[in-house]
């Protein structure tokens, strides 16, 4: 075939016109060019791959065994409609005369379901987990019945949060996620996209890699005063006497295993007390970290990112100092507010007087 170029090179030469100097390629060379440029693919500027071994690892220190648990006791909760009282009484009369042991044992089989089940789940959610960096876009491939992807630019990062389980901080295990302001993550767990399932504490510059504006070392958080930490312990102790009194009056004499409800109250009041901190770590970021049901979270919020600043401070809490500090942050189409509580009110006001210096 002819080209348009060569037509107009003979009919130059034929009027005795100059010949401009034309590269002509062939049809089948246009055409390897013109595939190569449409299947390039973005250059990648960092990449992460879950290992089997973190995984693995990961998965067995879930506490997605607890919302099982709960599920079997709504279910237990639940028997009254769906089966008759006559068969329902037998049931129970026949475990009770099983003895003790023999209801240990059911517990026990109940427990290891919910773990096996739970850990299953976690194993093909993440199976091959893949993040990439392209540019200013962040990608991550996951599952093994069918694998999602989901691609999030860099400037809808709204807030980085470091998540540690008790078991997980014990193992030096963390979880990254993030708070997008778009609608990219919202099928994941917590509406939050998962950057990195699980990472080991000393590789934590590894973050950086993916969010530059992510300090290549780990935060030193300011810790609350034992005024902050007695109140942590007092309020989780009165949240569980609330059911735990009328459980004991009702249902006696099992009832009384409620009681256990008040040495697990004080142990989360005295988790909650040593991981509550917040740190201002440069004129454009702040870190706050809160410690509920045993998980330890610290966001790191851009100034830019923050919505708005609040202080609160009851008249009590004037007197020993303290305040609950809170920042909103956009969280898709709504708002996330991240709140630290009981810290010394010197250093809420500290955070509130460095956001003010960008927005006066």
């Amino acid at each position: 075939m002819v080209t348009q170029a060569v037509v107009d090179q003979l009919q130059a030469l034929v009027k005795g016109q100059p010949v401009l100097d034309v590269t002509v390629e062939s049809a089948g060379e246009a055409s390897t060019q013109a595939k190569s440029k449409t299947s390039a693919k973005p250059a990648t500027d960092a990449t992460y791959r879950i290992n089997w071994s973190d995984l693995n690892t990961y998965a067995l220190t879930s506490m997605g065994v607890i919302p099982i648990l709960l599920g079997v006791l709504w279910l237990y909760d639940k028997l009254d409609d769906l089966v008759p009282d006559k068969v329902l009484n037998n049931a129970v009369s026949n475990v009770a005369a099983l003895g003790i042991l023999m209801l240990i044992g059911l517990i026990l089989v109940i427990l290891i379901f919910g773990i096996i089940v739970s850990y299953l789940t976690i194993i093909q959610r993440y199976y091959h987990f893949q993040l990439s960096k392209q540019g200013q876009r962040l990608v991550t491939e996951k599952g093994f019945f069918q694998r999602n992807t989901i691609s999030a630019n860099e400037s809808r990062v709204q807030t980085v949060i470091v998540s540690q389980t008790i078991l997980r901080q014990l193992l030096k295990l963390e979880s990254i996620q993030l708070v997008l302001a778009s609608s990219a993550s919202e099928k994941e767990d917590g509406k939050n996209l998962v950057l990195m399932p699980v990472l080991n504490q000393r590789r934590y510059a590894e973050i950086h890699r993916f969010i530059n504006w992510v300090p290549q070392e780990r935060p030193v958080m300011e810790r609350i005063s034992f005024s902050g930490r007695w109140r942590l312990i007092r309020n989780a102790l009165l949240v569980a006497l609330v059911p735990a009194v009328p459980i004991i009056w009702f249902l006696r004499p099992w009832g009384w295993l409620a009681l256990l409800l008040v040495p697990l109250a004080i142990l989360l009041g005295l988790y909650a007390g040593h991981n509550v901190g917040l740190s201002v770590l440069s004129d454009q970021l702040v870190a706050l970290q809160t410690g509920h049901w045993f998980e330890r979270e610290t966001y790191l919020v851009p100034k830019r990112r923050i919505q708005s600043v609040v202080l609160v401070q009851t008249v009590w809490m004037k007197r020993a100092g303290l305040a609950h500090l809170r920042l909103n942050v956009r969280h898709g189409d709504s708002n996330q507010e991240i709140e630290v509580r009981f810290v010394s009110d010197q250093s809420a006001q500290r955070v509130y007087d460095w956001y003010r210096q960008a927005n006066d």
